[in-house]
């Protein structure tokens, strides 16, 4: 498996995407069509709750610390997001009673926001931490923005709804400081340390009883209820089939991923996948073909890229190719449609 295969099955949500394009959009920048297009591509073909590869996020955030020089974009674009950026689980974690259960509740749902990176809280003897680890077993070049973000996030969330700042007493990072610690300090209100072993954030020792002012169990109760469905949707039920669809999508400008190939993605034997696939009603040529019937559509609704730019990037060897299946699946040629 290449570098690239392995990145495309670490997945992320598209909210984090969205509110980094609106946090720069706020400075008149604009991320680059390239990346709009991958991001368009998967969104546009994935139903309900998104993912998209974290190696999309990583361009994304990447592009944004070269553009506007500054390598700690990503603390300030996480505390630039509100509530409504985490969707339903931000509103479920809002209404929480305490700061404690509120991370609690992110930490049991944190596979909607990624399948790579988890940040668990943990207490004993009086003492409370976070600590942050990554499904891979390393941290690799795509992870300090994604976690500089989250923290940040988290940290703004709980200044604002309890009113009381700085619950950390320091923070570890397992990566090499490329800026000054001063400026980590300043952002995070709190010394800052790297080259850890490991993510580690010890906190206060109040810290996870602070009162949330906007804690209301009904709506808590209404949040959790759409989390859960949400949650049992978009990654119990599915996970493989959503890394499964992120991986063709990814994948078809080079041609149709052979089964084999995927298999050895998902780490699951063909006849497992075959088996898997059926029990959903569903062949694996006929998964192809759903994706690029959904992706020709939409970008020929779109009319920004040429047939033959579309032909080539849904995987067709020739222009003609991509009519006669265009035309097999709407009834239409993409001049008519």
């Amino acid at each position: 498996m290449t570098s690239s295969d392995n990145n495309n099955q670490w997945l992320v949500s598209a909210d984090i995407f969205l509110t980094l394009s609106e946090f720069l959009s706020q400075k008149n920048i604009s991320l680059p069509d390239s990346l709009i297009q991958q991001f368009n591509l998967i969104n546009d073909n994935s139903p309900g709750h998104c993912f998209i590869p974290s190696s999309l996020l990583g361009e994304a955030f990447q592009f944004a610390e070269n553009e506007t020089n500054d390598a700690l974009i990503a603390l300030r674009c996480g505390a630039f997001s509100v509530t409504k950026h985490w969707g339903f689980l931000g509103y479920l974690i809002q209404t929480c009673q305490t700061t404690g259960k509120a991370l609690a509740t992110l930490d049991k749902y944190s596979k909607l926001i990624s399948n790579q990176y988890t940040l668990s809280v943990h207490q004993e003897d009086g003492k409370a931490w976070i600590e942050g680890t990554t499904t891979k077993g390393d941290f690799d070049k795509y992870s300090r923005h994604f976690i500089e973000y989250i923290i940040a996030s988290i940290l703004g969330f709980i200044n604002r709804w309890t009113a009381i700042e700085g619950p950390s007493e320091s923070f570890h990072f397992p990566w090499k400081n490329e800026c000054p610690t001063e400026e980590y300090t300043t952002i995070l209100e709190a010394p800052c340390y790297f080259e850890s072993d490991s993510l580690y954030i010890p906190l206060e020792k109040n810290a996870l009883h602070y009162k949330l002012q906007h804690h209301d169990p009904r709506l808590h109760q209404l949040m959790l209820e759409k989390t859960v469905e949400l949650y049992h949707n978009a990654v119990m039920q599915d996970d493989w089939l959503i890394k499964l669809r992120s991986y063709i999508i990814n994948n078809l400008s080079h041609g149709t991923p052979s089964l084999a190939l995927v298999s050895t993605h998902l780490s699951m034997g063909e006849r497992t996948l075959r088996r898997k696939l059926d029990k959903k009603g569903l062949t694996y040529q006929g998964l192809i073909d759903d994706v690029r019937k959904e992706i020709a559509v939409s970008l020929v609704q779109e009319a920004k890229l040429s047939l033959m730019e579309i032909s080539l990037l849904l995987g067709f060897a020739e222009q003609s190719s991509f009519h006669r299946a265009f035309k097999r699946w709407t009834g239409k040629t993409p001049l008519q449609y």
